[in-house]
């Protein structure tokens, strides 16, 4: 998985804070928990902090727990939506949501994988159309 990087939402505005696994802040992200932090733990809203599944999509954006995702008939030879999960030998599952299937991503899924938001922010995007 590499570098564990993780993220959620701020209690007090609803912002993403992204952190590593050490509490320590790296650019493009914002500093937090660290030892010259203004942020805590308990500034976090727990539900939503996710995990980075060490893959990004086609247009390079980190993929984490919790994001929804859109194939571009990768898998099926159909454009499908589903909702990104870590399971407990620490590999990322998409449950896709119209097949009610759960696939395992791997370094090949980002060629036909985009993040198109997340449960939190676009909980409207998890209902089968």
């Amino acid at each position: 998985m590499g570098e564990h990087k993780f993220r959620g939402k701020r209690k007090d505005n609803g912002e993403w804070v992204y952190w590593n696994e050490f509490g320590e802040c790296s650019e493009p992200y914002v500093c937090q928990f660290g030892i010259y932090s203004h942020i805590s733990k308990e500034d976090i809203i727990p539900e939503t902090v996710g995990q980075f599944t060490g893959l990004k999509d086609v247009n390079g954006i980190d993929i984490h727990e919790d994001d929804i995702i859109r194939t571009r008939g990768g898998i099926t030879g159909v454009i499908e939506f589903g909702s990104v999960f870590i399971d407990e030998d620490n590999y990322p599952i998409c449950w896709f949501i119209q097949c009610k299937t759960p696939v395992t991503l791997d370094g090949d899924s980002p060629d036909w994988l985009m993040v198109i938001g997340d449960i939190h922010d676009n909980p409207e995007l998890t209902e089968a159309n």
